[in-house]
């Protein structure tokens, strides 16, 4: 099974909310891997700082945040290589990193 990582900067908060308007990008994200979480494929997100730990256990992380910044993120690995980085990927993308034959199904 694959397993795809998404690496986050620091939010107001991990559904989107910043104050009285909410980030439809990350609205997005939060709603696709809590339903791919809920279908069981590996998909996790770490936000920082609330995921320090998980940033600092993976050198390419690490070395990507000291090369590139924060400002950077967000980083999406696949397996543990870096497939993409400085925005989400769309759900399509996601479908085709985790073999998922039925996204929009489960989108709904």
């Amino acid at each position: 099974m694959k397993k795809l990582e998404i690496f986050e900067p620091e939010l107001c908060a991990a559904d989107g909310m910043c104050g009285l308007s909410a980030d439809q990008e990350i609205v997005r994200i939060d709603k696709v891997v809590k339903v791919l979480q809920t279908n069981l494929y590996d998909i996790n997100r770490y936000v920082q700082p609330d995921d320090r730990q998980k940033f600092m256990e993976n050198e390419k992380v690490v070395n990507f945040v000291r090369e590139k910044g924060a400002n950077a993120l967000p980083l999406i690995l696949l397996d543990g290589e870096i497939v993409m980085e400085g925005k989400y990927p769309t759900n399509d993308e996601i479908a085709k990193y985790l073999n998922v034959p039925n996204m929009a199904e489960l989108m709904k």
